[in-house]
């Protein structure tokens, strides 16, 4: 349970950065929303964590990253095993040893140790890759089921309480208020042109 509530914060988590990346057109930073009287707008509501620790996309493909992780450590910890079994071995034959089977020895063991550390980052890096397209995969079905569902259900906008996104899925009646918005920023601009004029001053955009 605790492992998949930390897949589910770190899907969370792909949401935001998305969101913040612009990558998703639909959606919004809820700036022209918050100007759309609530009355107005049909707005429904989604917990982006709930969902995929409950879906089977969410369960497969998290519990198949689980599995991964998993297979990474044991591997390793099966090699580290292996190279103190062999360290113990060459510590207890050491005073039999020749200078140069000492040296060849500990030569060995050494590389070893470099090669596992090596392996070990080349794991987290190719973890981290399966996480990151699991994410995305995962993304993908969730936003595309969530406005599936909006649109059968009439909402203009749906709100992520997870992560905070809104999807917008009326963009006619959301961006209705652009008009309203450019005339007041019009407005505030021509009053500080007039003001500056005043002032000599020049308006900085």
């Amino acid at each position: 349970m605790q492992k998949r509530n930390m897949f589910c914060l770190l899907f969370s988590v792909l949401l935001v950065a998305n969101v913040s990346a612009g990558t998703d057109k639909k959606s919004c930073e809820c700036t022209e929303c918050a100007l759309v009287a609530a009355d107005e707008l049909n707005v429904g509501y989604v917990n982006s964590m709930a969902v995929v620790g409950e879906s089977k996309m969410g369960k497969d493909t998290f519990g198949a990253v689980e599995a991964k992780r998993q297979s990474f450590t044991a591997d390793l910890q099966k090699e580290d095993a292996e190279i103190k079994k062999e360290a113990a071995a060459y510590q207890e034959k050491f005073s039999t040893l020749s200078d140069a089977a000492k040296v060849k020895a500990d030569n060995d063991i050494r590389k070893r140790q470099r090669d596992l550390e090596n392996k070990g980052k080349e794991y987290e890096e190719d973890f981290k890759i399966l996480m990151r397209q699991s994410q995305e995969n995962v993304y993908r079905d969730f936003s595309d089921a969530v406005y599936e569902t909006a649109r059968a259900a009439g909402h203009d906008i749906v709100v992520d309480v997870a992560s905070g996104r809104v999807f917008v899925i009326n963009p006619d009646k959301v961006s209705g208020t652009n008009s309203a918005v450019v005339k007041a920023m019009d407005k505030n601009y021509e009053v500080k042109l007039a003001k500056a004029k005043k002032e000599g001053a020049k308006v900085t955009a």
